[in-house]
């Protein structure tokens, strides 16, 4: 059984079809990513996916039961998400890892913050894990709050990863460490990414091409090389301007 399926979805506002009847099969420790061109209907698809949105047909399943059956709260033990954009809050650093949460062992925020490449960075600050952050996270760079907020998904230890383009908006050496930090948690976890860099799409187990709220292809990296079709083109066209 799928841990995540998704039959015959459509979300349809002001008589707009966002999504239409999209169906996918995600299995326990896959790395899936969906990737098209902008308003293909990416972050809906995760936003449906949390229960944020409601499917205006279909339904989602995780282990088998429609989330429609499943507390908010419940649904966020289950899902951990990590936004275009780092939100930080005023304190420290280990205040940030842990959101406050004072039950947390100091174990885990390291194994956390180990497993994003960020313990390392830490550990030179002259207050570590006390260090502040600043007002939303002035004192650090766009790529380390990045990686903190990634750190602190970690540290719920949900099954499932929800990715909304996490790369957009870094530097290439910290989107490098994403990466890495992805292939640390690879397999423990099951990983649904929205990707608009597609040089970040080559490790995934499976691609997802979407465009006008509909998944045109899917397949491995190689095969929708191979298949030169929409991915293909979208491909060549960012290696072109890269």
């Amino acid at each position: 059984m799928a841990l995540l399926e998704l039959s015959n979805i459509s979300y349809v506002v002001n008589e707009k079809s966002i999504i239409r009847d999209v169906s996918l099969s995600v299995h326990e420790g896959e790395y899936l990513t969906v990737v098209g061109p902008s308003g293909s209907g990416k972050s809906t698809l995760l936003s449906l996916l949390m229960g944020i949105y409601k499917p205006t047909r279909g339904a989602i399943y995780i282990n088998g039961i429609n989330i429609a059956q499943y507390d908010s709260s419940v649904l966020r033990h289950l899902m951990g998400y990590v936004f275009q954009q780092a939100y930080l809050f005023k304190g420290s650093i280990r205040d940030n890892l842990t959101l406050f949460d004072t039950s947390i062992s100091n174990e885990d925020m390291v194994n956390a913050a180990k497993q994003v490449n960020l313990h390392s960075m830490i550990e030179h600050l002259p207050e570590g894990y006390d260090t502040p952050v600043g007002y939303l996270g002035s004192l650090l760079s766009d790529g380390q709050k990045q990686l903190l907020a990634f750190g602190r998904t970690l540290i719920k230890k949900t099954p499932i990863l929800l990715l909304d383009e996490a790369t957009a908006n870094i530097d290439s050496h910290t989107e490098k460490q994403i990466q890495a930090s992805i292939e640390n948690i690879r397999g423990s976890k099951t990983i649904v990414s929205i990707a608009h860099r597609l040089s970040t799409v080559k490790d995934a187990n499976k691609i997802v091409y979407m465009e006008y709220g509909k998944i045109i292809e899917k397949g491995s990296f190689e095969e929708l090389i191979n298949s030169k079709g929409a991915f293909y083109n979208l491909w060549s066209n960012q290696q072109s301007g890269s």
